[in-house]
């Protein structure tokens, strides 16, 4: 399965085809998007720029919660704090 063509990009309708292919990669994409935080200081933020449904895939594997595919513009903010993860879409 390659790219986004087969299920109109929704990750959710990929993860029906082929759960582990999105496992796999959510859990790799979660693990690069941790590196991410890791690296910021309290009361700092970064950006990341990437096409759907990598972002999702990301937020998926690093918080285990399923973000709907983003518009243009849109993003996720995730927030780390003792007892996890907060997403928030950010609509434009």
């Amino acid at each position: 399965m390659a790219g986004s063509a087969c299920c109109g990009g929704e990750l959710a309708a990929m993860r029906s085809v082929d759960p582990g292919f999105v496992a796999e990669e959510a859990a790799a994409l979660g693990v690069a998007l941790g590196r991410v935080l890791e690296l910021l200081g309290d009361g700092e933020r970064a950006l990341a720029v990437g096409h759907s449904p990598t972002n999702e895939a990301a937020v998926l594997g690093l918080t285990g919660e399923l973000v709907a595919p983003l518009g243009k513009g849109a993003g996720v903010l995730v927030t780390a704090d003792e007892g996890g993860f907060r997403v928030e879409v950010l609509e434009p």
